[in-house]
Parts: C-alpha cells; sequence; structure tokens
C-alpha cells in the first residue's frame, strides 16, 4: 500500500477528518451545488409609468459566474428560485471550505511522517 493510501486509511484519520469527509457527503448526495457570485441589482422595466424610472429600480438577483478565460456569465434568477439558488451557492462554499480544511489537516500529518 502506498503512503499515501495508507494514510488514507481509516484508522489513520482524526475525528475531525471524518466529520468532514461526512459532511461533504452529505451536501453532495443532498443537495445542489453551484459556483458562482451572487449579484442584486436594480432593473429598470421600460414601463412608461413605472416607478423604476425615478431611480428605485426593481430588485434582480443575478448568479455570475466568471470563466477560466476571464469572461463572464450572469443568469438572472427569478423570485421563485432564488432560496434554491441561494442555497446552492452556499452550498458551494460550504464544500470550499470543508476541502479547505480537510486539505490543511492532511498536509499538517504528512509534515509529522
Amino acid at each position: 500500500m502506498s503512503q499515501l493510501a495508507s494514510q488514507n486509511a481509516p484508522s489513520s484519520k482524526s475525528s475531525r477528518e471524518l466529520s468532514i469527509e461526512s459532511e461533504l457527503v452529505q451536501i453532495i448526495q443532498s443537495s445542489t451545488i453551484l459556483r458562482g457570485t451572487l449579484n442584486e441589482r436594480q432593473n429598470t422595466c421600460g414601463k412608461s409609468t413605472c416607478r423604476c424610472l425615478d431611480g428605485d429600480g426593481h430588485p434582480a438577483l443575478y448568479l455570475v459566474l466568471r470563466k477560466a478565460d476571464g469572461s463572464l456569465n450572469q443568469i438572472y434568477v427569478g423570485k421563485r428560485r432564488q432560496r434554491e439558488i441561494v442555497e446552492a451557492v452556499e452550498n458551494f462554499q460550504r464544500v470550499q471550505t470543508l476541502l479547505d480544511e480537510l486539505s490543511t489537516l492532511r498536509w499538517k500529518r504528512l509534515k509529522r511522517r
């Protein structure tokens, strides 16, 4: 068995590593995950009698994703899907945080060996 494989054997994992792995599995199996940033803006609707023309636009939520080539993708998030999309972005951020913590724990363990 390689050193890395033996390092990942269940008996060598700390309780925090096991907890992180369990939470990651739970999030990935039961949740929607989206990478991106949520951006709230004030839009105008174009109706000549609407208050939004006076500067008080209608609140609108966009999911923004910067691609590797530097270009931006933006998707309007309608009111009915806002809670779902916000949760999916938060899930992605939680997964990133957990992976960073897990990696830090494993780096520390590698240094001790």
